[in-house]
């Protein structure tokens, strides 16, 4: 059935998979940090934010769940705290704003990790990859920050908290 598909992946499978993305992340940034002596490129300092954020994502990601409700046409389920205003409040900020936040700030990181491999290897790069690549890490990082600050913003004035339905049992 469609719906235990759902169910399974809303509320066990998405924590699930972001636990196991929280501890590879962490793994991924401690041996980078074991490693910092040897690990000169840019390109690890990327991997290394690139983590960090998806540590973030998944920390944000594994609470989902108390914001699902699963339906279908015969069949209604939502849990009854998923009305109160704590709840409402961390689905709009903590997994609209920023999940939609950090979820930008990865994305970037890994373009400029991707970025930053492709110029170790080879060479005749393109004059635009150069320069971009030459970017300094900090001035990336602030500008990363703003852009997806500026493009999740949105997500605040998106959604309403619903103050007639919290629960008063």
């Amino acid at each position: 059935n469609l719906l235990i598909l759902k169910y399974f992946v809303n509320i066990i499978l998405v924590p699930f998979v972001s636990i196991i993305g929280l501890i590879l992340n962490i793994i991924i940034i401690n041996v980078i940090k074991m490693r910092r002596k040897d690990l000169k490129e840019d390109f690890f300092k990327y991997m290394s934010l690139n983590a960090k954020w998806n540590c973030m994502y998944c920390l944000v990601f594994i609470f989902s769940p108390i914001n699902e409700c699963i339906s279908s046409d015969y069949y209604f389920m939502c849990p009854s705290f998923r009305k109160l205003e704590f709840i409402q409040y961390y689905k709009i900020i903590f997994i609209e704003f920023v999940g939609g936040f950090v979820k930008m700030c990865s994305n970037i990181s890994y373009l400029f990790m991707t970025l930053n491999r492709y110029m170790l290897i080879g060479k005749d790069h393109s004059k635009f990859f150069e320069r971009i690549t030459k970017f300094k890490f900090k001035n990336i990082l602030f500008i990363s920050i703003i852009l997806s600050f500026i493009l999740s913003v949105h997500f605040l004035f998106e959604y309403l908290i619903n103050h007639l339905n919290n629960i008063s049992s």
